[in-house]
């Protein structure tokens, strides 16, 4: 295919499953929202503060989670241009011009197509800094506190009784914590889908690490929902204060609401992977689009370094999700590809300027022939 597909591929249909980082931004953009109110009916501002810096990882991860076929395809391709870019390879303007994906992004759309990149990283770094603010105000809750943080449970193990022990810990500073401490984690532990199979043969422990290493964001998802036990305690902490305030809202409206967001967000968390791209909504048709692309960028290097740049390429494309053939299959593609789109005088000019050597040396050969003869 050398012509540039005019119109994207249509979507194929997706179900919740397909779309988790999103809806879990979307409830984590709920919670924060909630949280916020909550705190600033308190008083408590670096709540406040922790809440709206959370909120924007929140929008961040429901705005650009879980990217569209299309869209993912465009990522591929500035990927492919930005390996062939590392090999000293450019796209003349006329290649550009000729194919859509091949088109420079401007500012705007380079910022959003790192966040489409990058949407659960947005969220922890979000969470990590919001975390700091809610640490800090534990901290100053602890400082202010002459009970110990772990209170004896005078009233025994009912749950009235660990309830009220609860009023002797910092909430604020254990979310804090358990937020930073689960963001962290999402953010430095990098991504290995081959973790488990790697891990099949080790014992418990390797096997464990496997687990969280092949999906970083399940450990991130647990230690979020880790914090939701302080989440609970202050939403009864606030329904137990309510009388404090006596007209218009109260906090135990939203601190409940943030509560139960949370929890579901955490849930679906655990299910997402870091690399958003997905092999699932790439259609064979889009497939074809970057193939294209990629061949009209081959065609446009001299001739004697195609072969070198096509078996590149090939083996590059292979390993991206989203791509289902290996790279001998890509490269016998590309190959025909790329002899669709080369000019056929760009093809002929070599085996021309050959002959004309050729032809050249010949000459100079029969004349040097002769000279020696009427010597």
């Amino acid at each position: 295919m050398s012509e540039t597909v005019a119109t994207e591929p249509q979507e194929k249909q997706r179900s919740w499953r397909d779309v988790t980082l999103k809806l879990a931004g979307a409830g984590y953009s709920v919670g924060d929202l909630a949280m916020g109110a909550a705190a600033k009916l308190r008083g408590e501002n670096n709540v406040f503060k922790g809440a709206g810096i959370w909120l924007a990882g929140g929008i961040a991860a429901a705005a650009y989670g879980n990217p569209s076929s299309g869209k993912q395809l465009e990522l591929l391709s500035q990927k492919l241009e930005k390996h062939l870019n590392e090999q000293g390879i450019t796209i003349p303007d006329n290649v550009r011009a000729q194919h859509a994906l091949l088109k420079e992004p401007g500012f705007i759309e380079r910022c959003q197509n790192f966040l489409y990149q990058h949407p659960s990283e947005m969220l922890n770094a979000a969470y990590a800094i919001g975390a700091a603010y809610l640490l800090k105000d534990g901290v100053k809750e602890l400082a202010s506190k002459s009970k110990s943080l772990w209170p004896k449970f005078t009233e025994g193990y009912s749950l009235k009784g660990m309830l009220h022990a609860s009023k002797g810990i910092s909430k604020n500073f254990w979310m804090g914590a358990l937020v930073g401490g689960g963001a962290i984690s999402g953010l430095l532990i990098k991504e290995d889908p081959q973790a488990h199979e790697n891990a099949v043969q080790g014992n418990i422990f390797q096997r464990a690490v496997a687990y969280i290493k092949e999906k970083p964001l399940r450990l991130t998802g647990s230690l979020y929902g880790a914090n939701n036990i302080f989440t609970v305690l202050k939403a009864y902490e606030d329904y137990a204060n309510r009388g404090l305030y006596t007209k218009g809202l109260k906090p135990h409206f939203f601190s409940g609401t943030t509560a139960g967001a949370y929890i579901l967000s955490n849930i679906l968390l655990t299910t997402v992977s870091r690399d958003q791209a997905s092999a699932k909504y790439l259609s064979p048709a889009q497939a074809a689009q970057l193939e294209d692309a990629a061949a009209q960028i081959i065609a446009a290097q001299p001739p004697e370094k195609q072969q070198a740049i096509l078996a590149d390429v090939a083996g590059y494309m292979a390993k991206q999700k989203g791509i289902s053939l290996n790279a001998s299959e890509i490269e016998a593609q590309l190959t025909e590809r790329v002899a669709a789109v080369t000019p056929p005088a760009k093809m002929e000019a070599p085996a021309v300027a050959s002959f004309a050597v050729k032809e050249q040396a010949r000459r100079a050969s029969a004349a040097g022939q002769e000279v020696a003869i009427h010597a």
